[in-house]
């Protein structure tokens, strides 16, 4: 059974990657079970499984790195590949009658799922983790993590390529700020400044050193995004960096569904900015 199984997997990776649904579909049981402990996302049918591949945005690819069979399980370690960059997980499936009748997906840190247009694949609520707040900017907690923030931008790009906001450039009507905090700590921060009825920007994005990797930026990212719904906005864009440091910040964007654009607002081109842009 251990070579059927392990045929079968390398089948349904090969599959996806190809894009070749009707076939894909055929590996899969009508009752199949998928579980997203990090994101919360489940489905309880085959479709729903197969949609969560069908509706992922951008140009991606899945390569199995390693694969351990036993019997009618298995376990793949994937490189998952979407747009350049790679996020490494762990796949772990359960097989029935020569069909996946079972999988949990495994990644090594929360992430913000995109958005995605199936009524197959749900989501449980999350539970509170953070509190969010909007903020008037005059703590001198918030005041220290900006100078932490706009040293590092001034450390990464030079001075005519750094758009972050000072405490000034935030103190205007268009800005609205929040701030993240779990008890007395201050864990992170971001903002939303209106370009127009419709249109709104990511700004101010900063995780405090001493608690990342905790998903402080998708929380208050996702904050943000529900407040941009909540206005009526259409689009919401943003600027970064392609440097490495901030490989983490555009992999946050894309996994919430943030593709690449051309300048906007006031932006023009530099080989020192990325534009991206979440259509809501």
């Amino acid at each position: 059974m251990t070579t059927t199984t392990r045929s079968l997997i390398l089948q349904h990776w090969s599959l996806s990657n190809a894009r070749r649904w009707d076939e894909f579909a055929r590996l899969l049981d009508p009752a199949l079970r998928y579980e997203v402990p990090q994101t919360r996302e489940y489905s309880e049918t085959g479709e729903g499984y197969l949609d969560m591949f069908r509706t992922w945005p951008g140009d991606w690819q899945a390569r199995v790195t390693r694969l351990v069979c036993d019997g009618d399980q298995a376990v793949c370690v994937i490189d998952f590949v979407v747009d350049g960059s790679t996020m490494t997980g762990i796949s772990m499936f359960e097989l029935r009658d020569g069909r996946i009748v079972k999988v949990t997906d495994y990644w090594p840190e929360d992430y913000e799922p995109p958005a995605r247009l199936t009524p197959h694949l749900k989501r449980r609520p999350a539970k509170a983790a953070f509190d969010i707040r909007l903020d008037d900017l005059n703590g001198p907690e918030i005041q220290a993590l900006l100078e932490e923030h706009l040293r590092h931008m001034h450390s990464m790009s030079p001075p005519e390529s750094v758009h972050a906001l000072d405490l000034s450039g935030l103190k205007v009507p268009e800005v609205s700020f929040w701030t993240v905090w779990e008890g007395e700590q201050l864990m992170g921060c971001g903002a939303l400044k209106a370009l127009g009825p419709d249109h709104g920007e990511i700004k101010s994005m900063r995780t405090a050193q001493a608690h990342r990797q905790r998903g402080v930026g998708r929380a208050v990212l996702s904050h943000i995004l529900d407040e941009a719904r909540a206005r009526g906005y259409r689009q919401i864009s943003l600027e970064t960096g392609p440097m490495d440091g901030f490989a983490p910040a555009r992999a946050l964007y894309r996994s919430m569904g943030f593709v690449p654009c051309p300048p906007f607002a006031d932006y023009t081109d530099d080989p020192n900015s990325v534009f991206m842009r979440l259509v809501l």
